[in-house]
C-alpha cells in the first residue's frame, strides 16, 4: 500500500514539474518575443533619428543666399 502511494505521488510530482516547465517555457518565449519587438522598434527609431540628423547636418552645411559667398561659389551657382 505504501509503495502504491509513493508511485502515485511520484506521478503527480512529475506531472506538476512538466506543467511548471511548460508554463516557464511559455513565459520565457513571451519575454523573448517582447524583447525582440522592443529591439525592432528601437532600431527603427534609431534609423529615423539618423536620417533626421543627416538632414539637419546637410541644411547646416549649405551656404545661405544672404551670406557672403566667394566669387568661385557665385560662378558655380549661375
Amino acid at each position: 500500500m505504501v509503495l502504491l502511494q509513493k508511485r502515485s505521488q511520484d506521478g503527480i510530482g512529475r506531472s506538476n514539474i512538466m506543467e511548471a516547465e511548460g508554463i516557464l517555457k511559455d513565459l520565457i518565449d513571451d519575454k523573448v518575443n517582447n524583447v525582440d519587438a522592443e529591439l525592432h522598434f528601437l532600431q527603427e527609431e534609431h534609423e529615423k533619428d539618423l536620417l533626421e540628423h543627416d538632414r539637419t547636418a546637410q541644411k547646416k552645411r549649405r551656404p545661405r543666399k544672404w551670406e557672403a559667398q566667394s566669387p568661385d561659389q557665385i560662378g558655380k551657382q549661375q
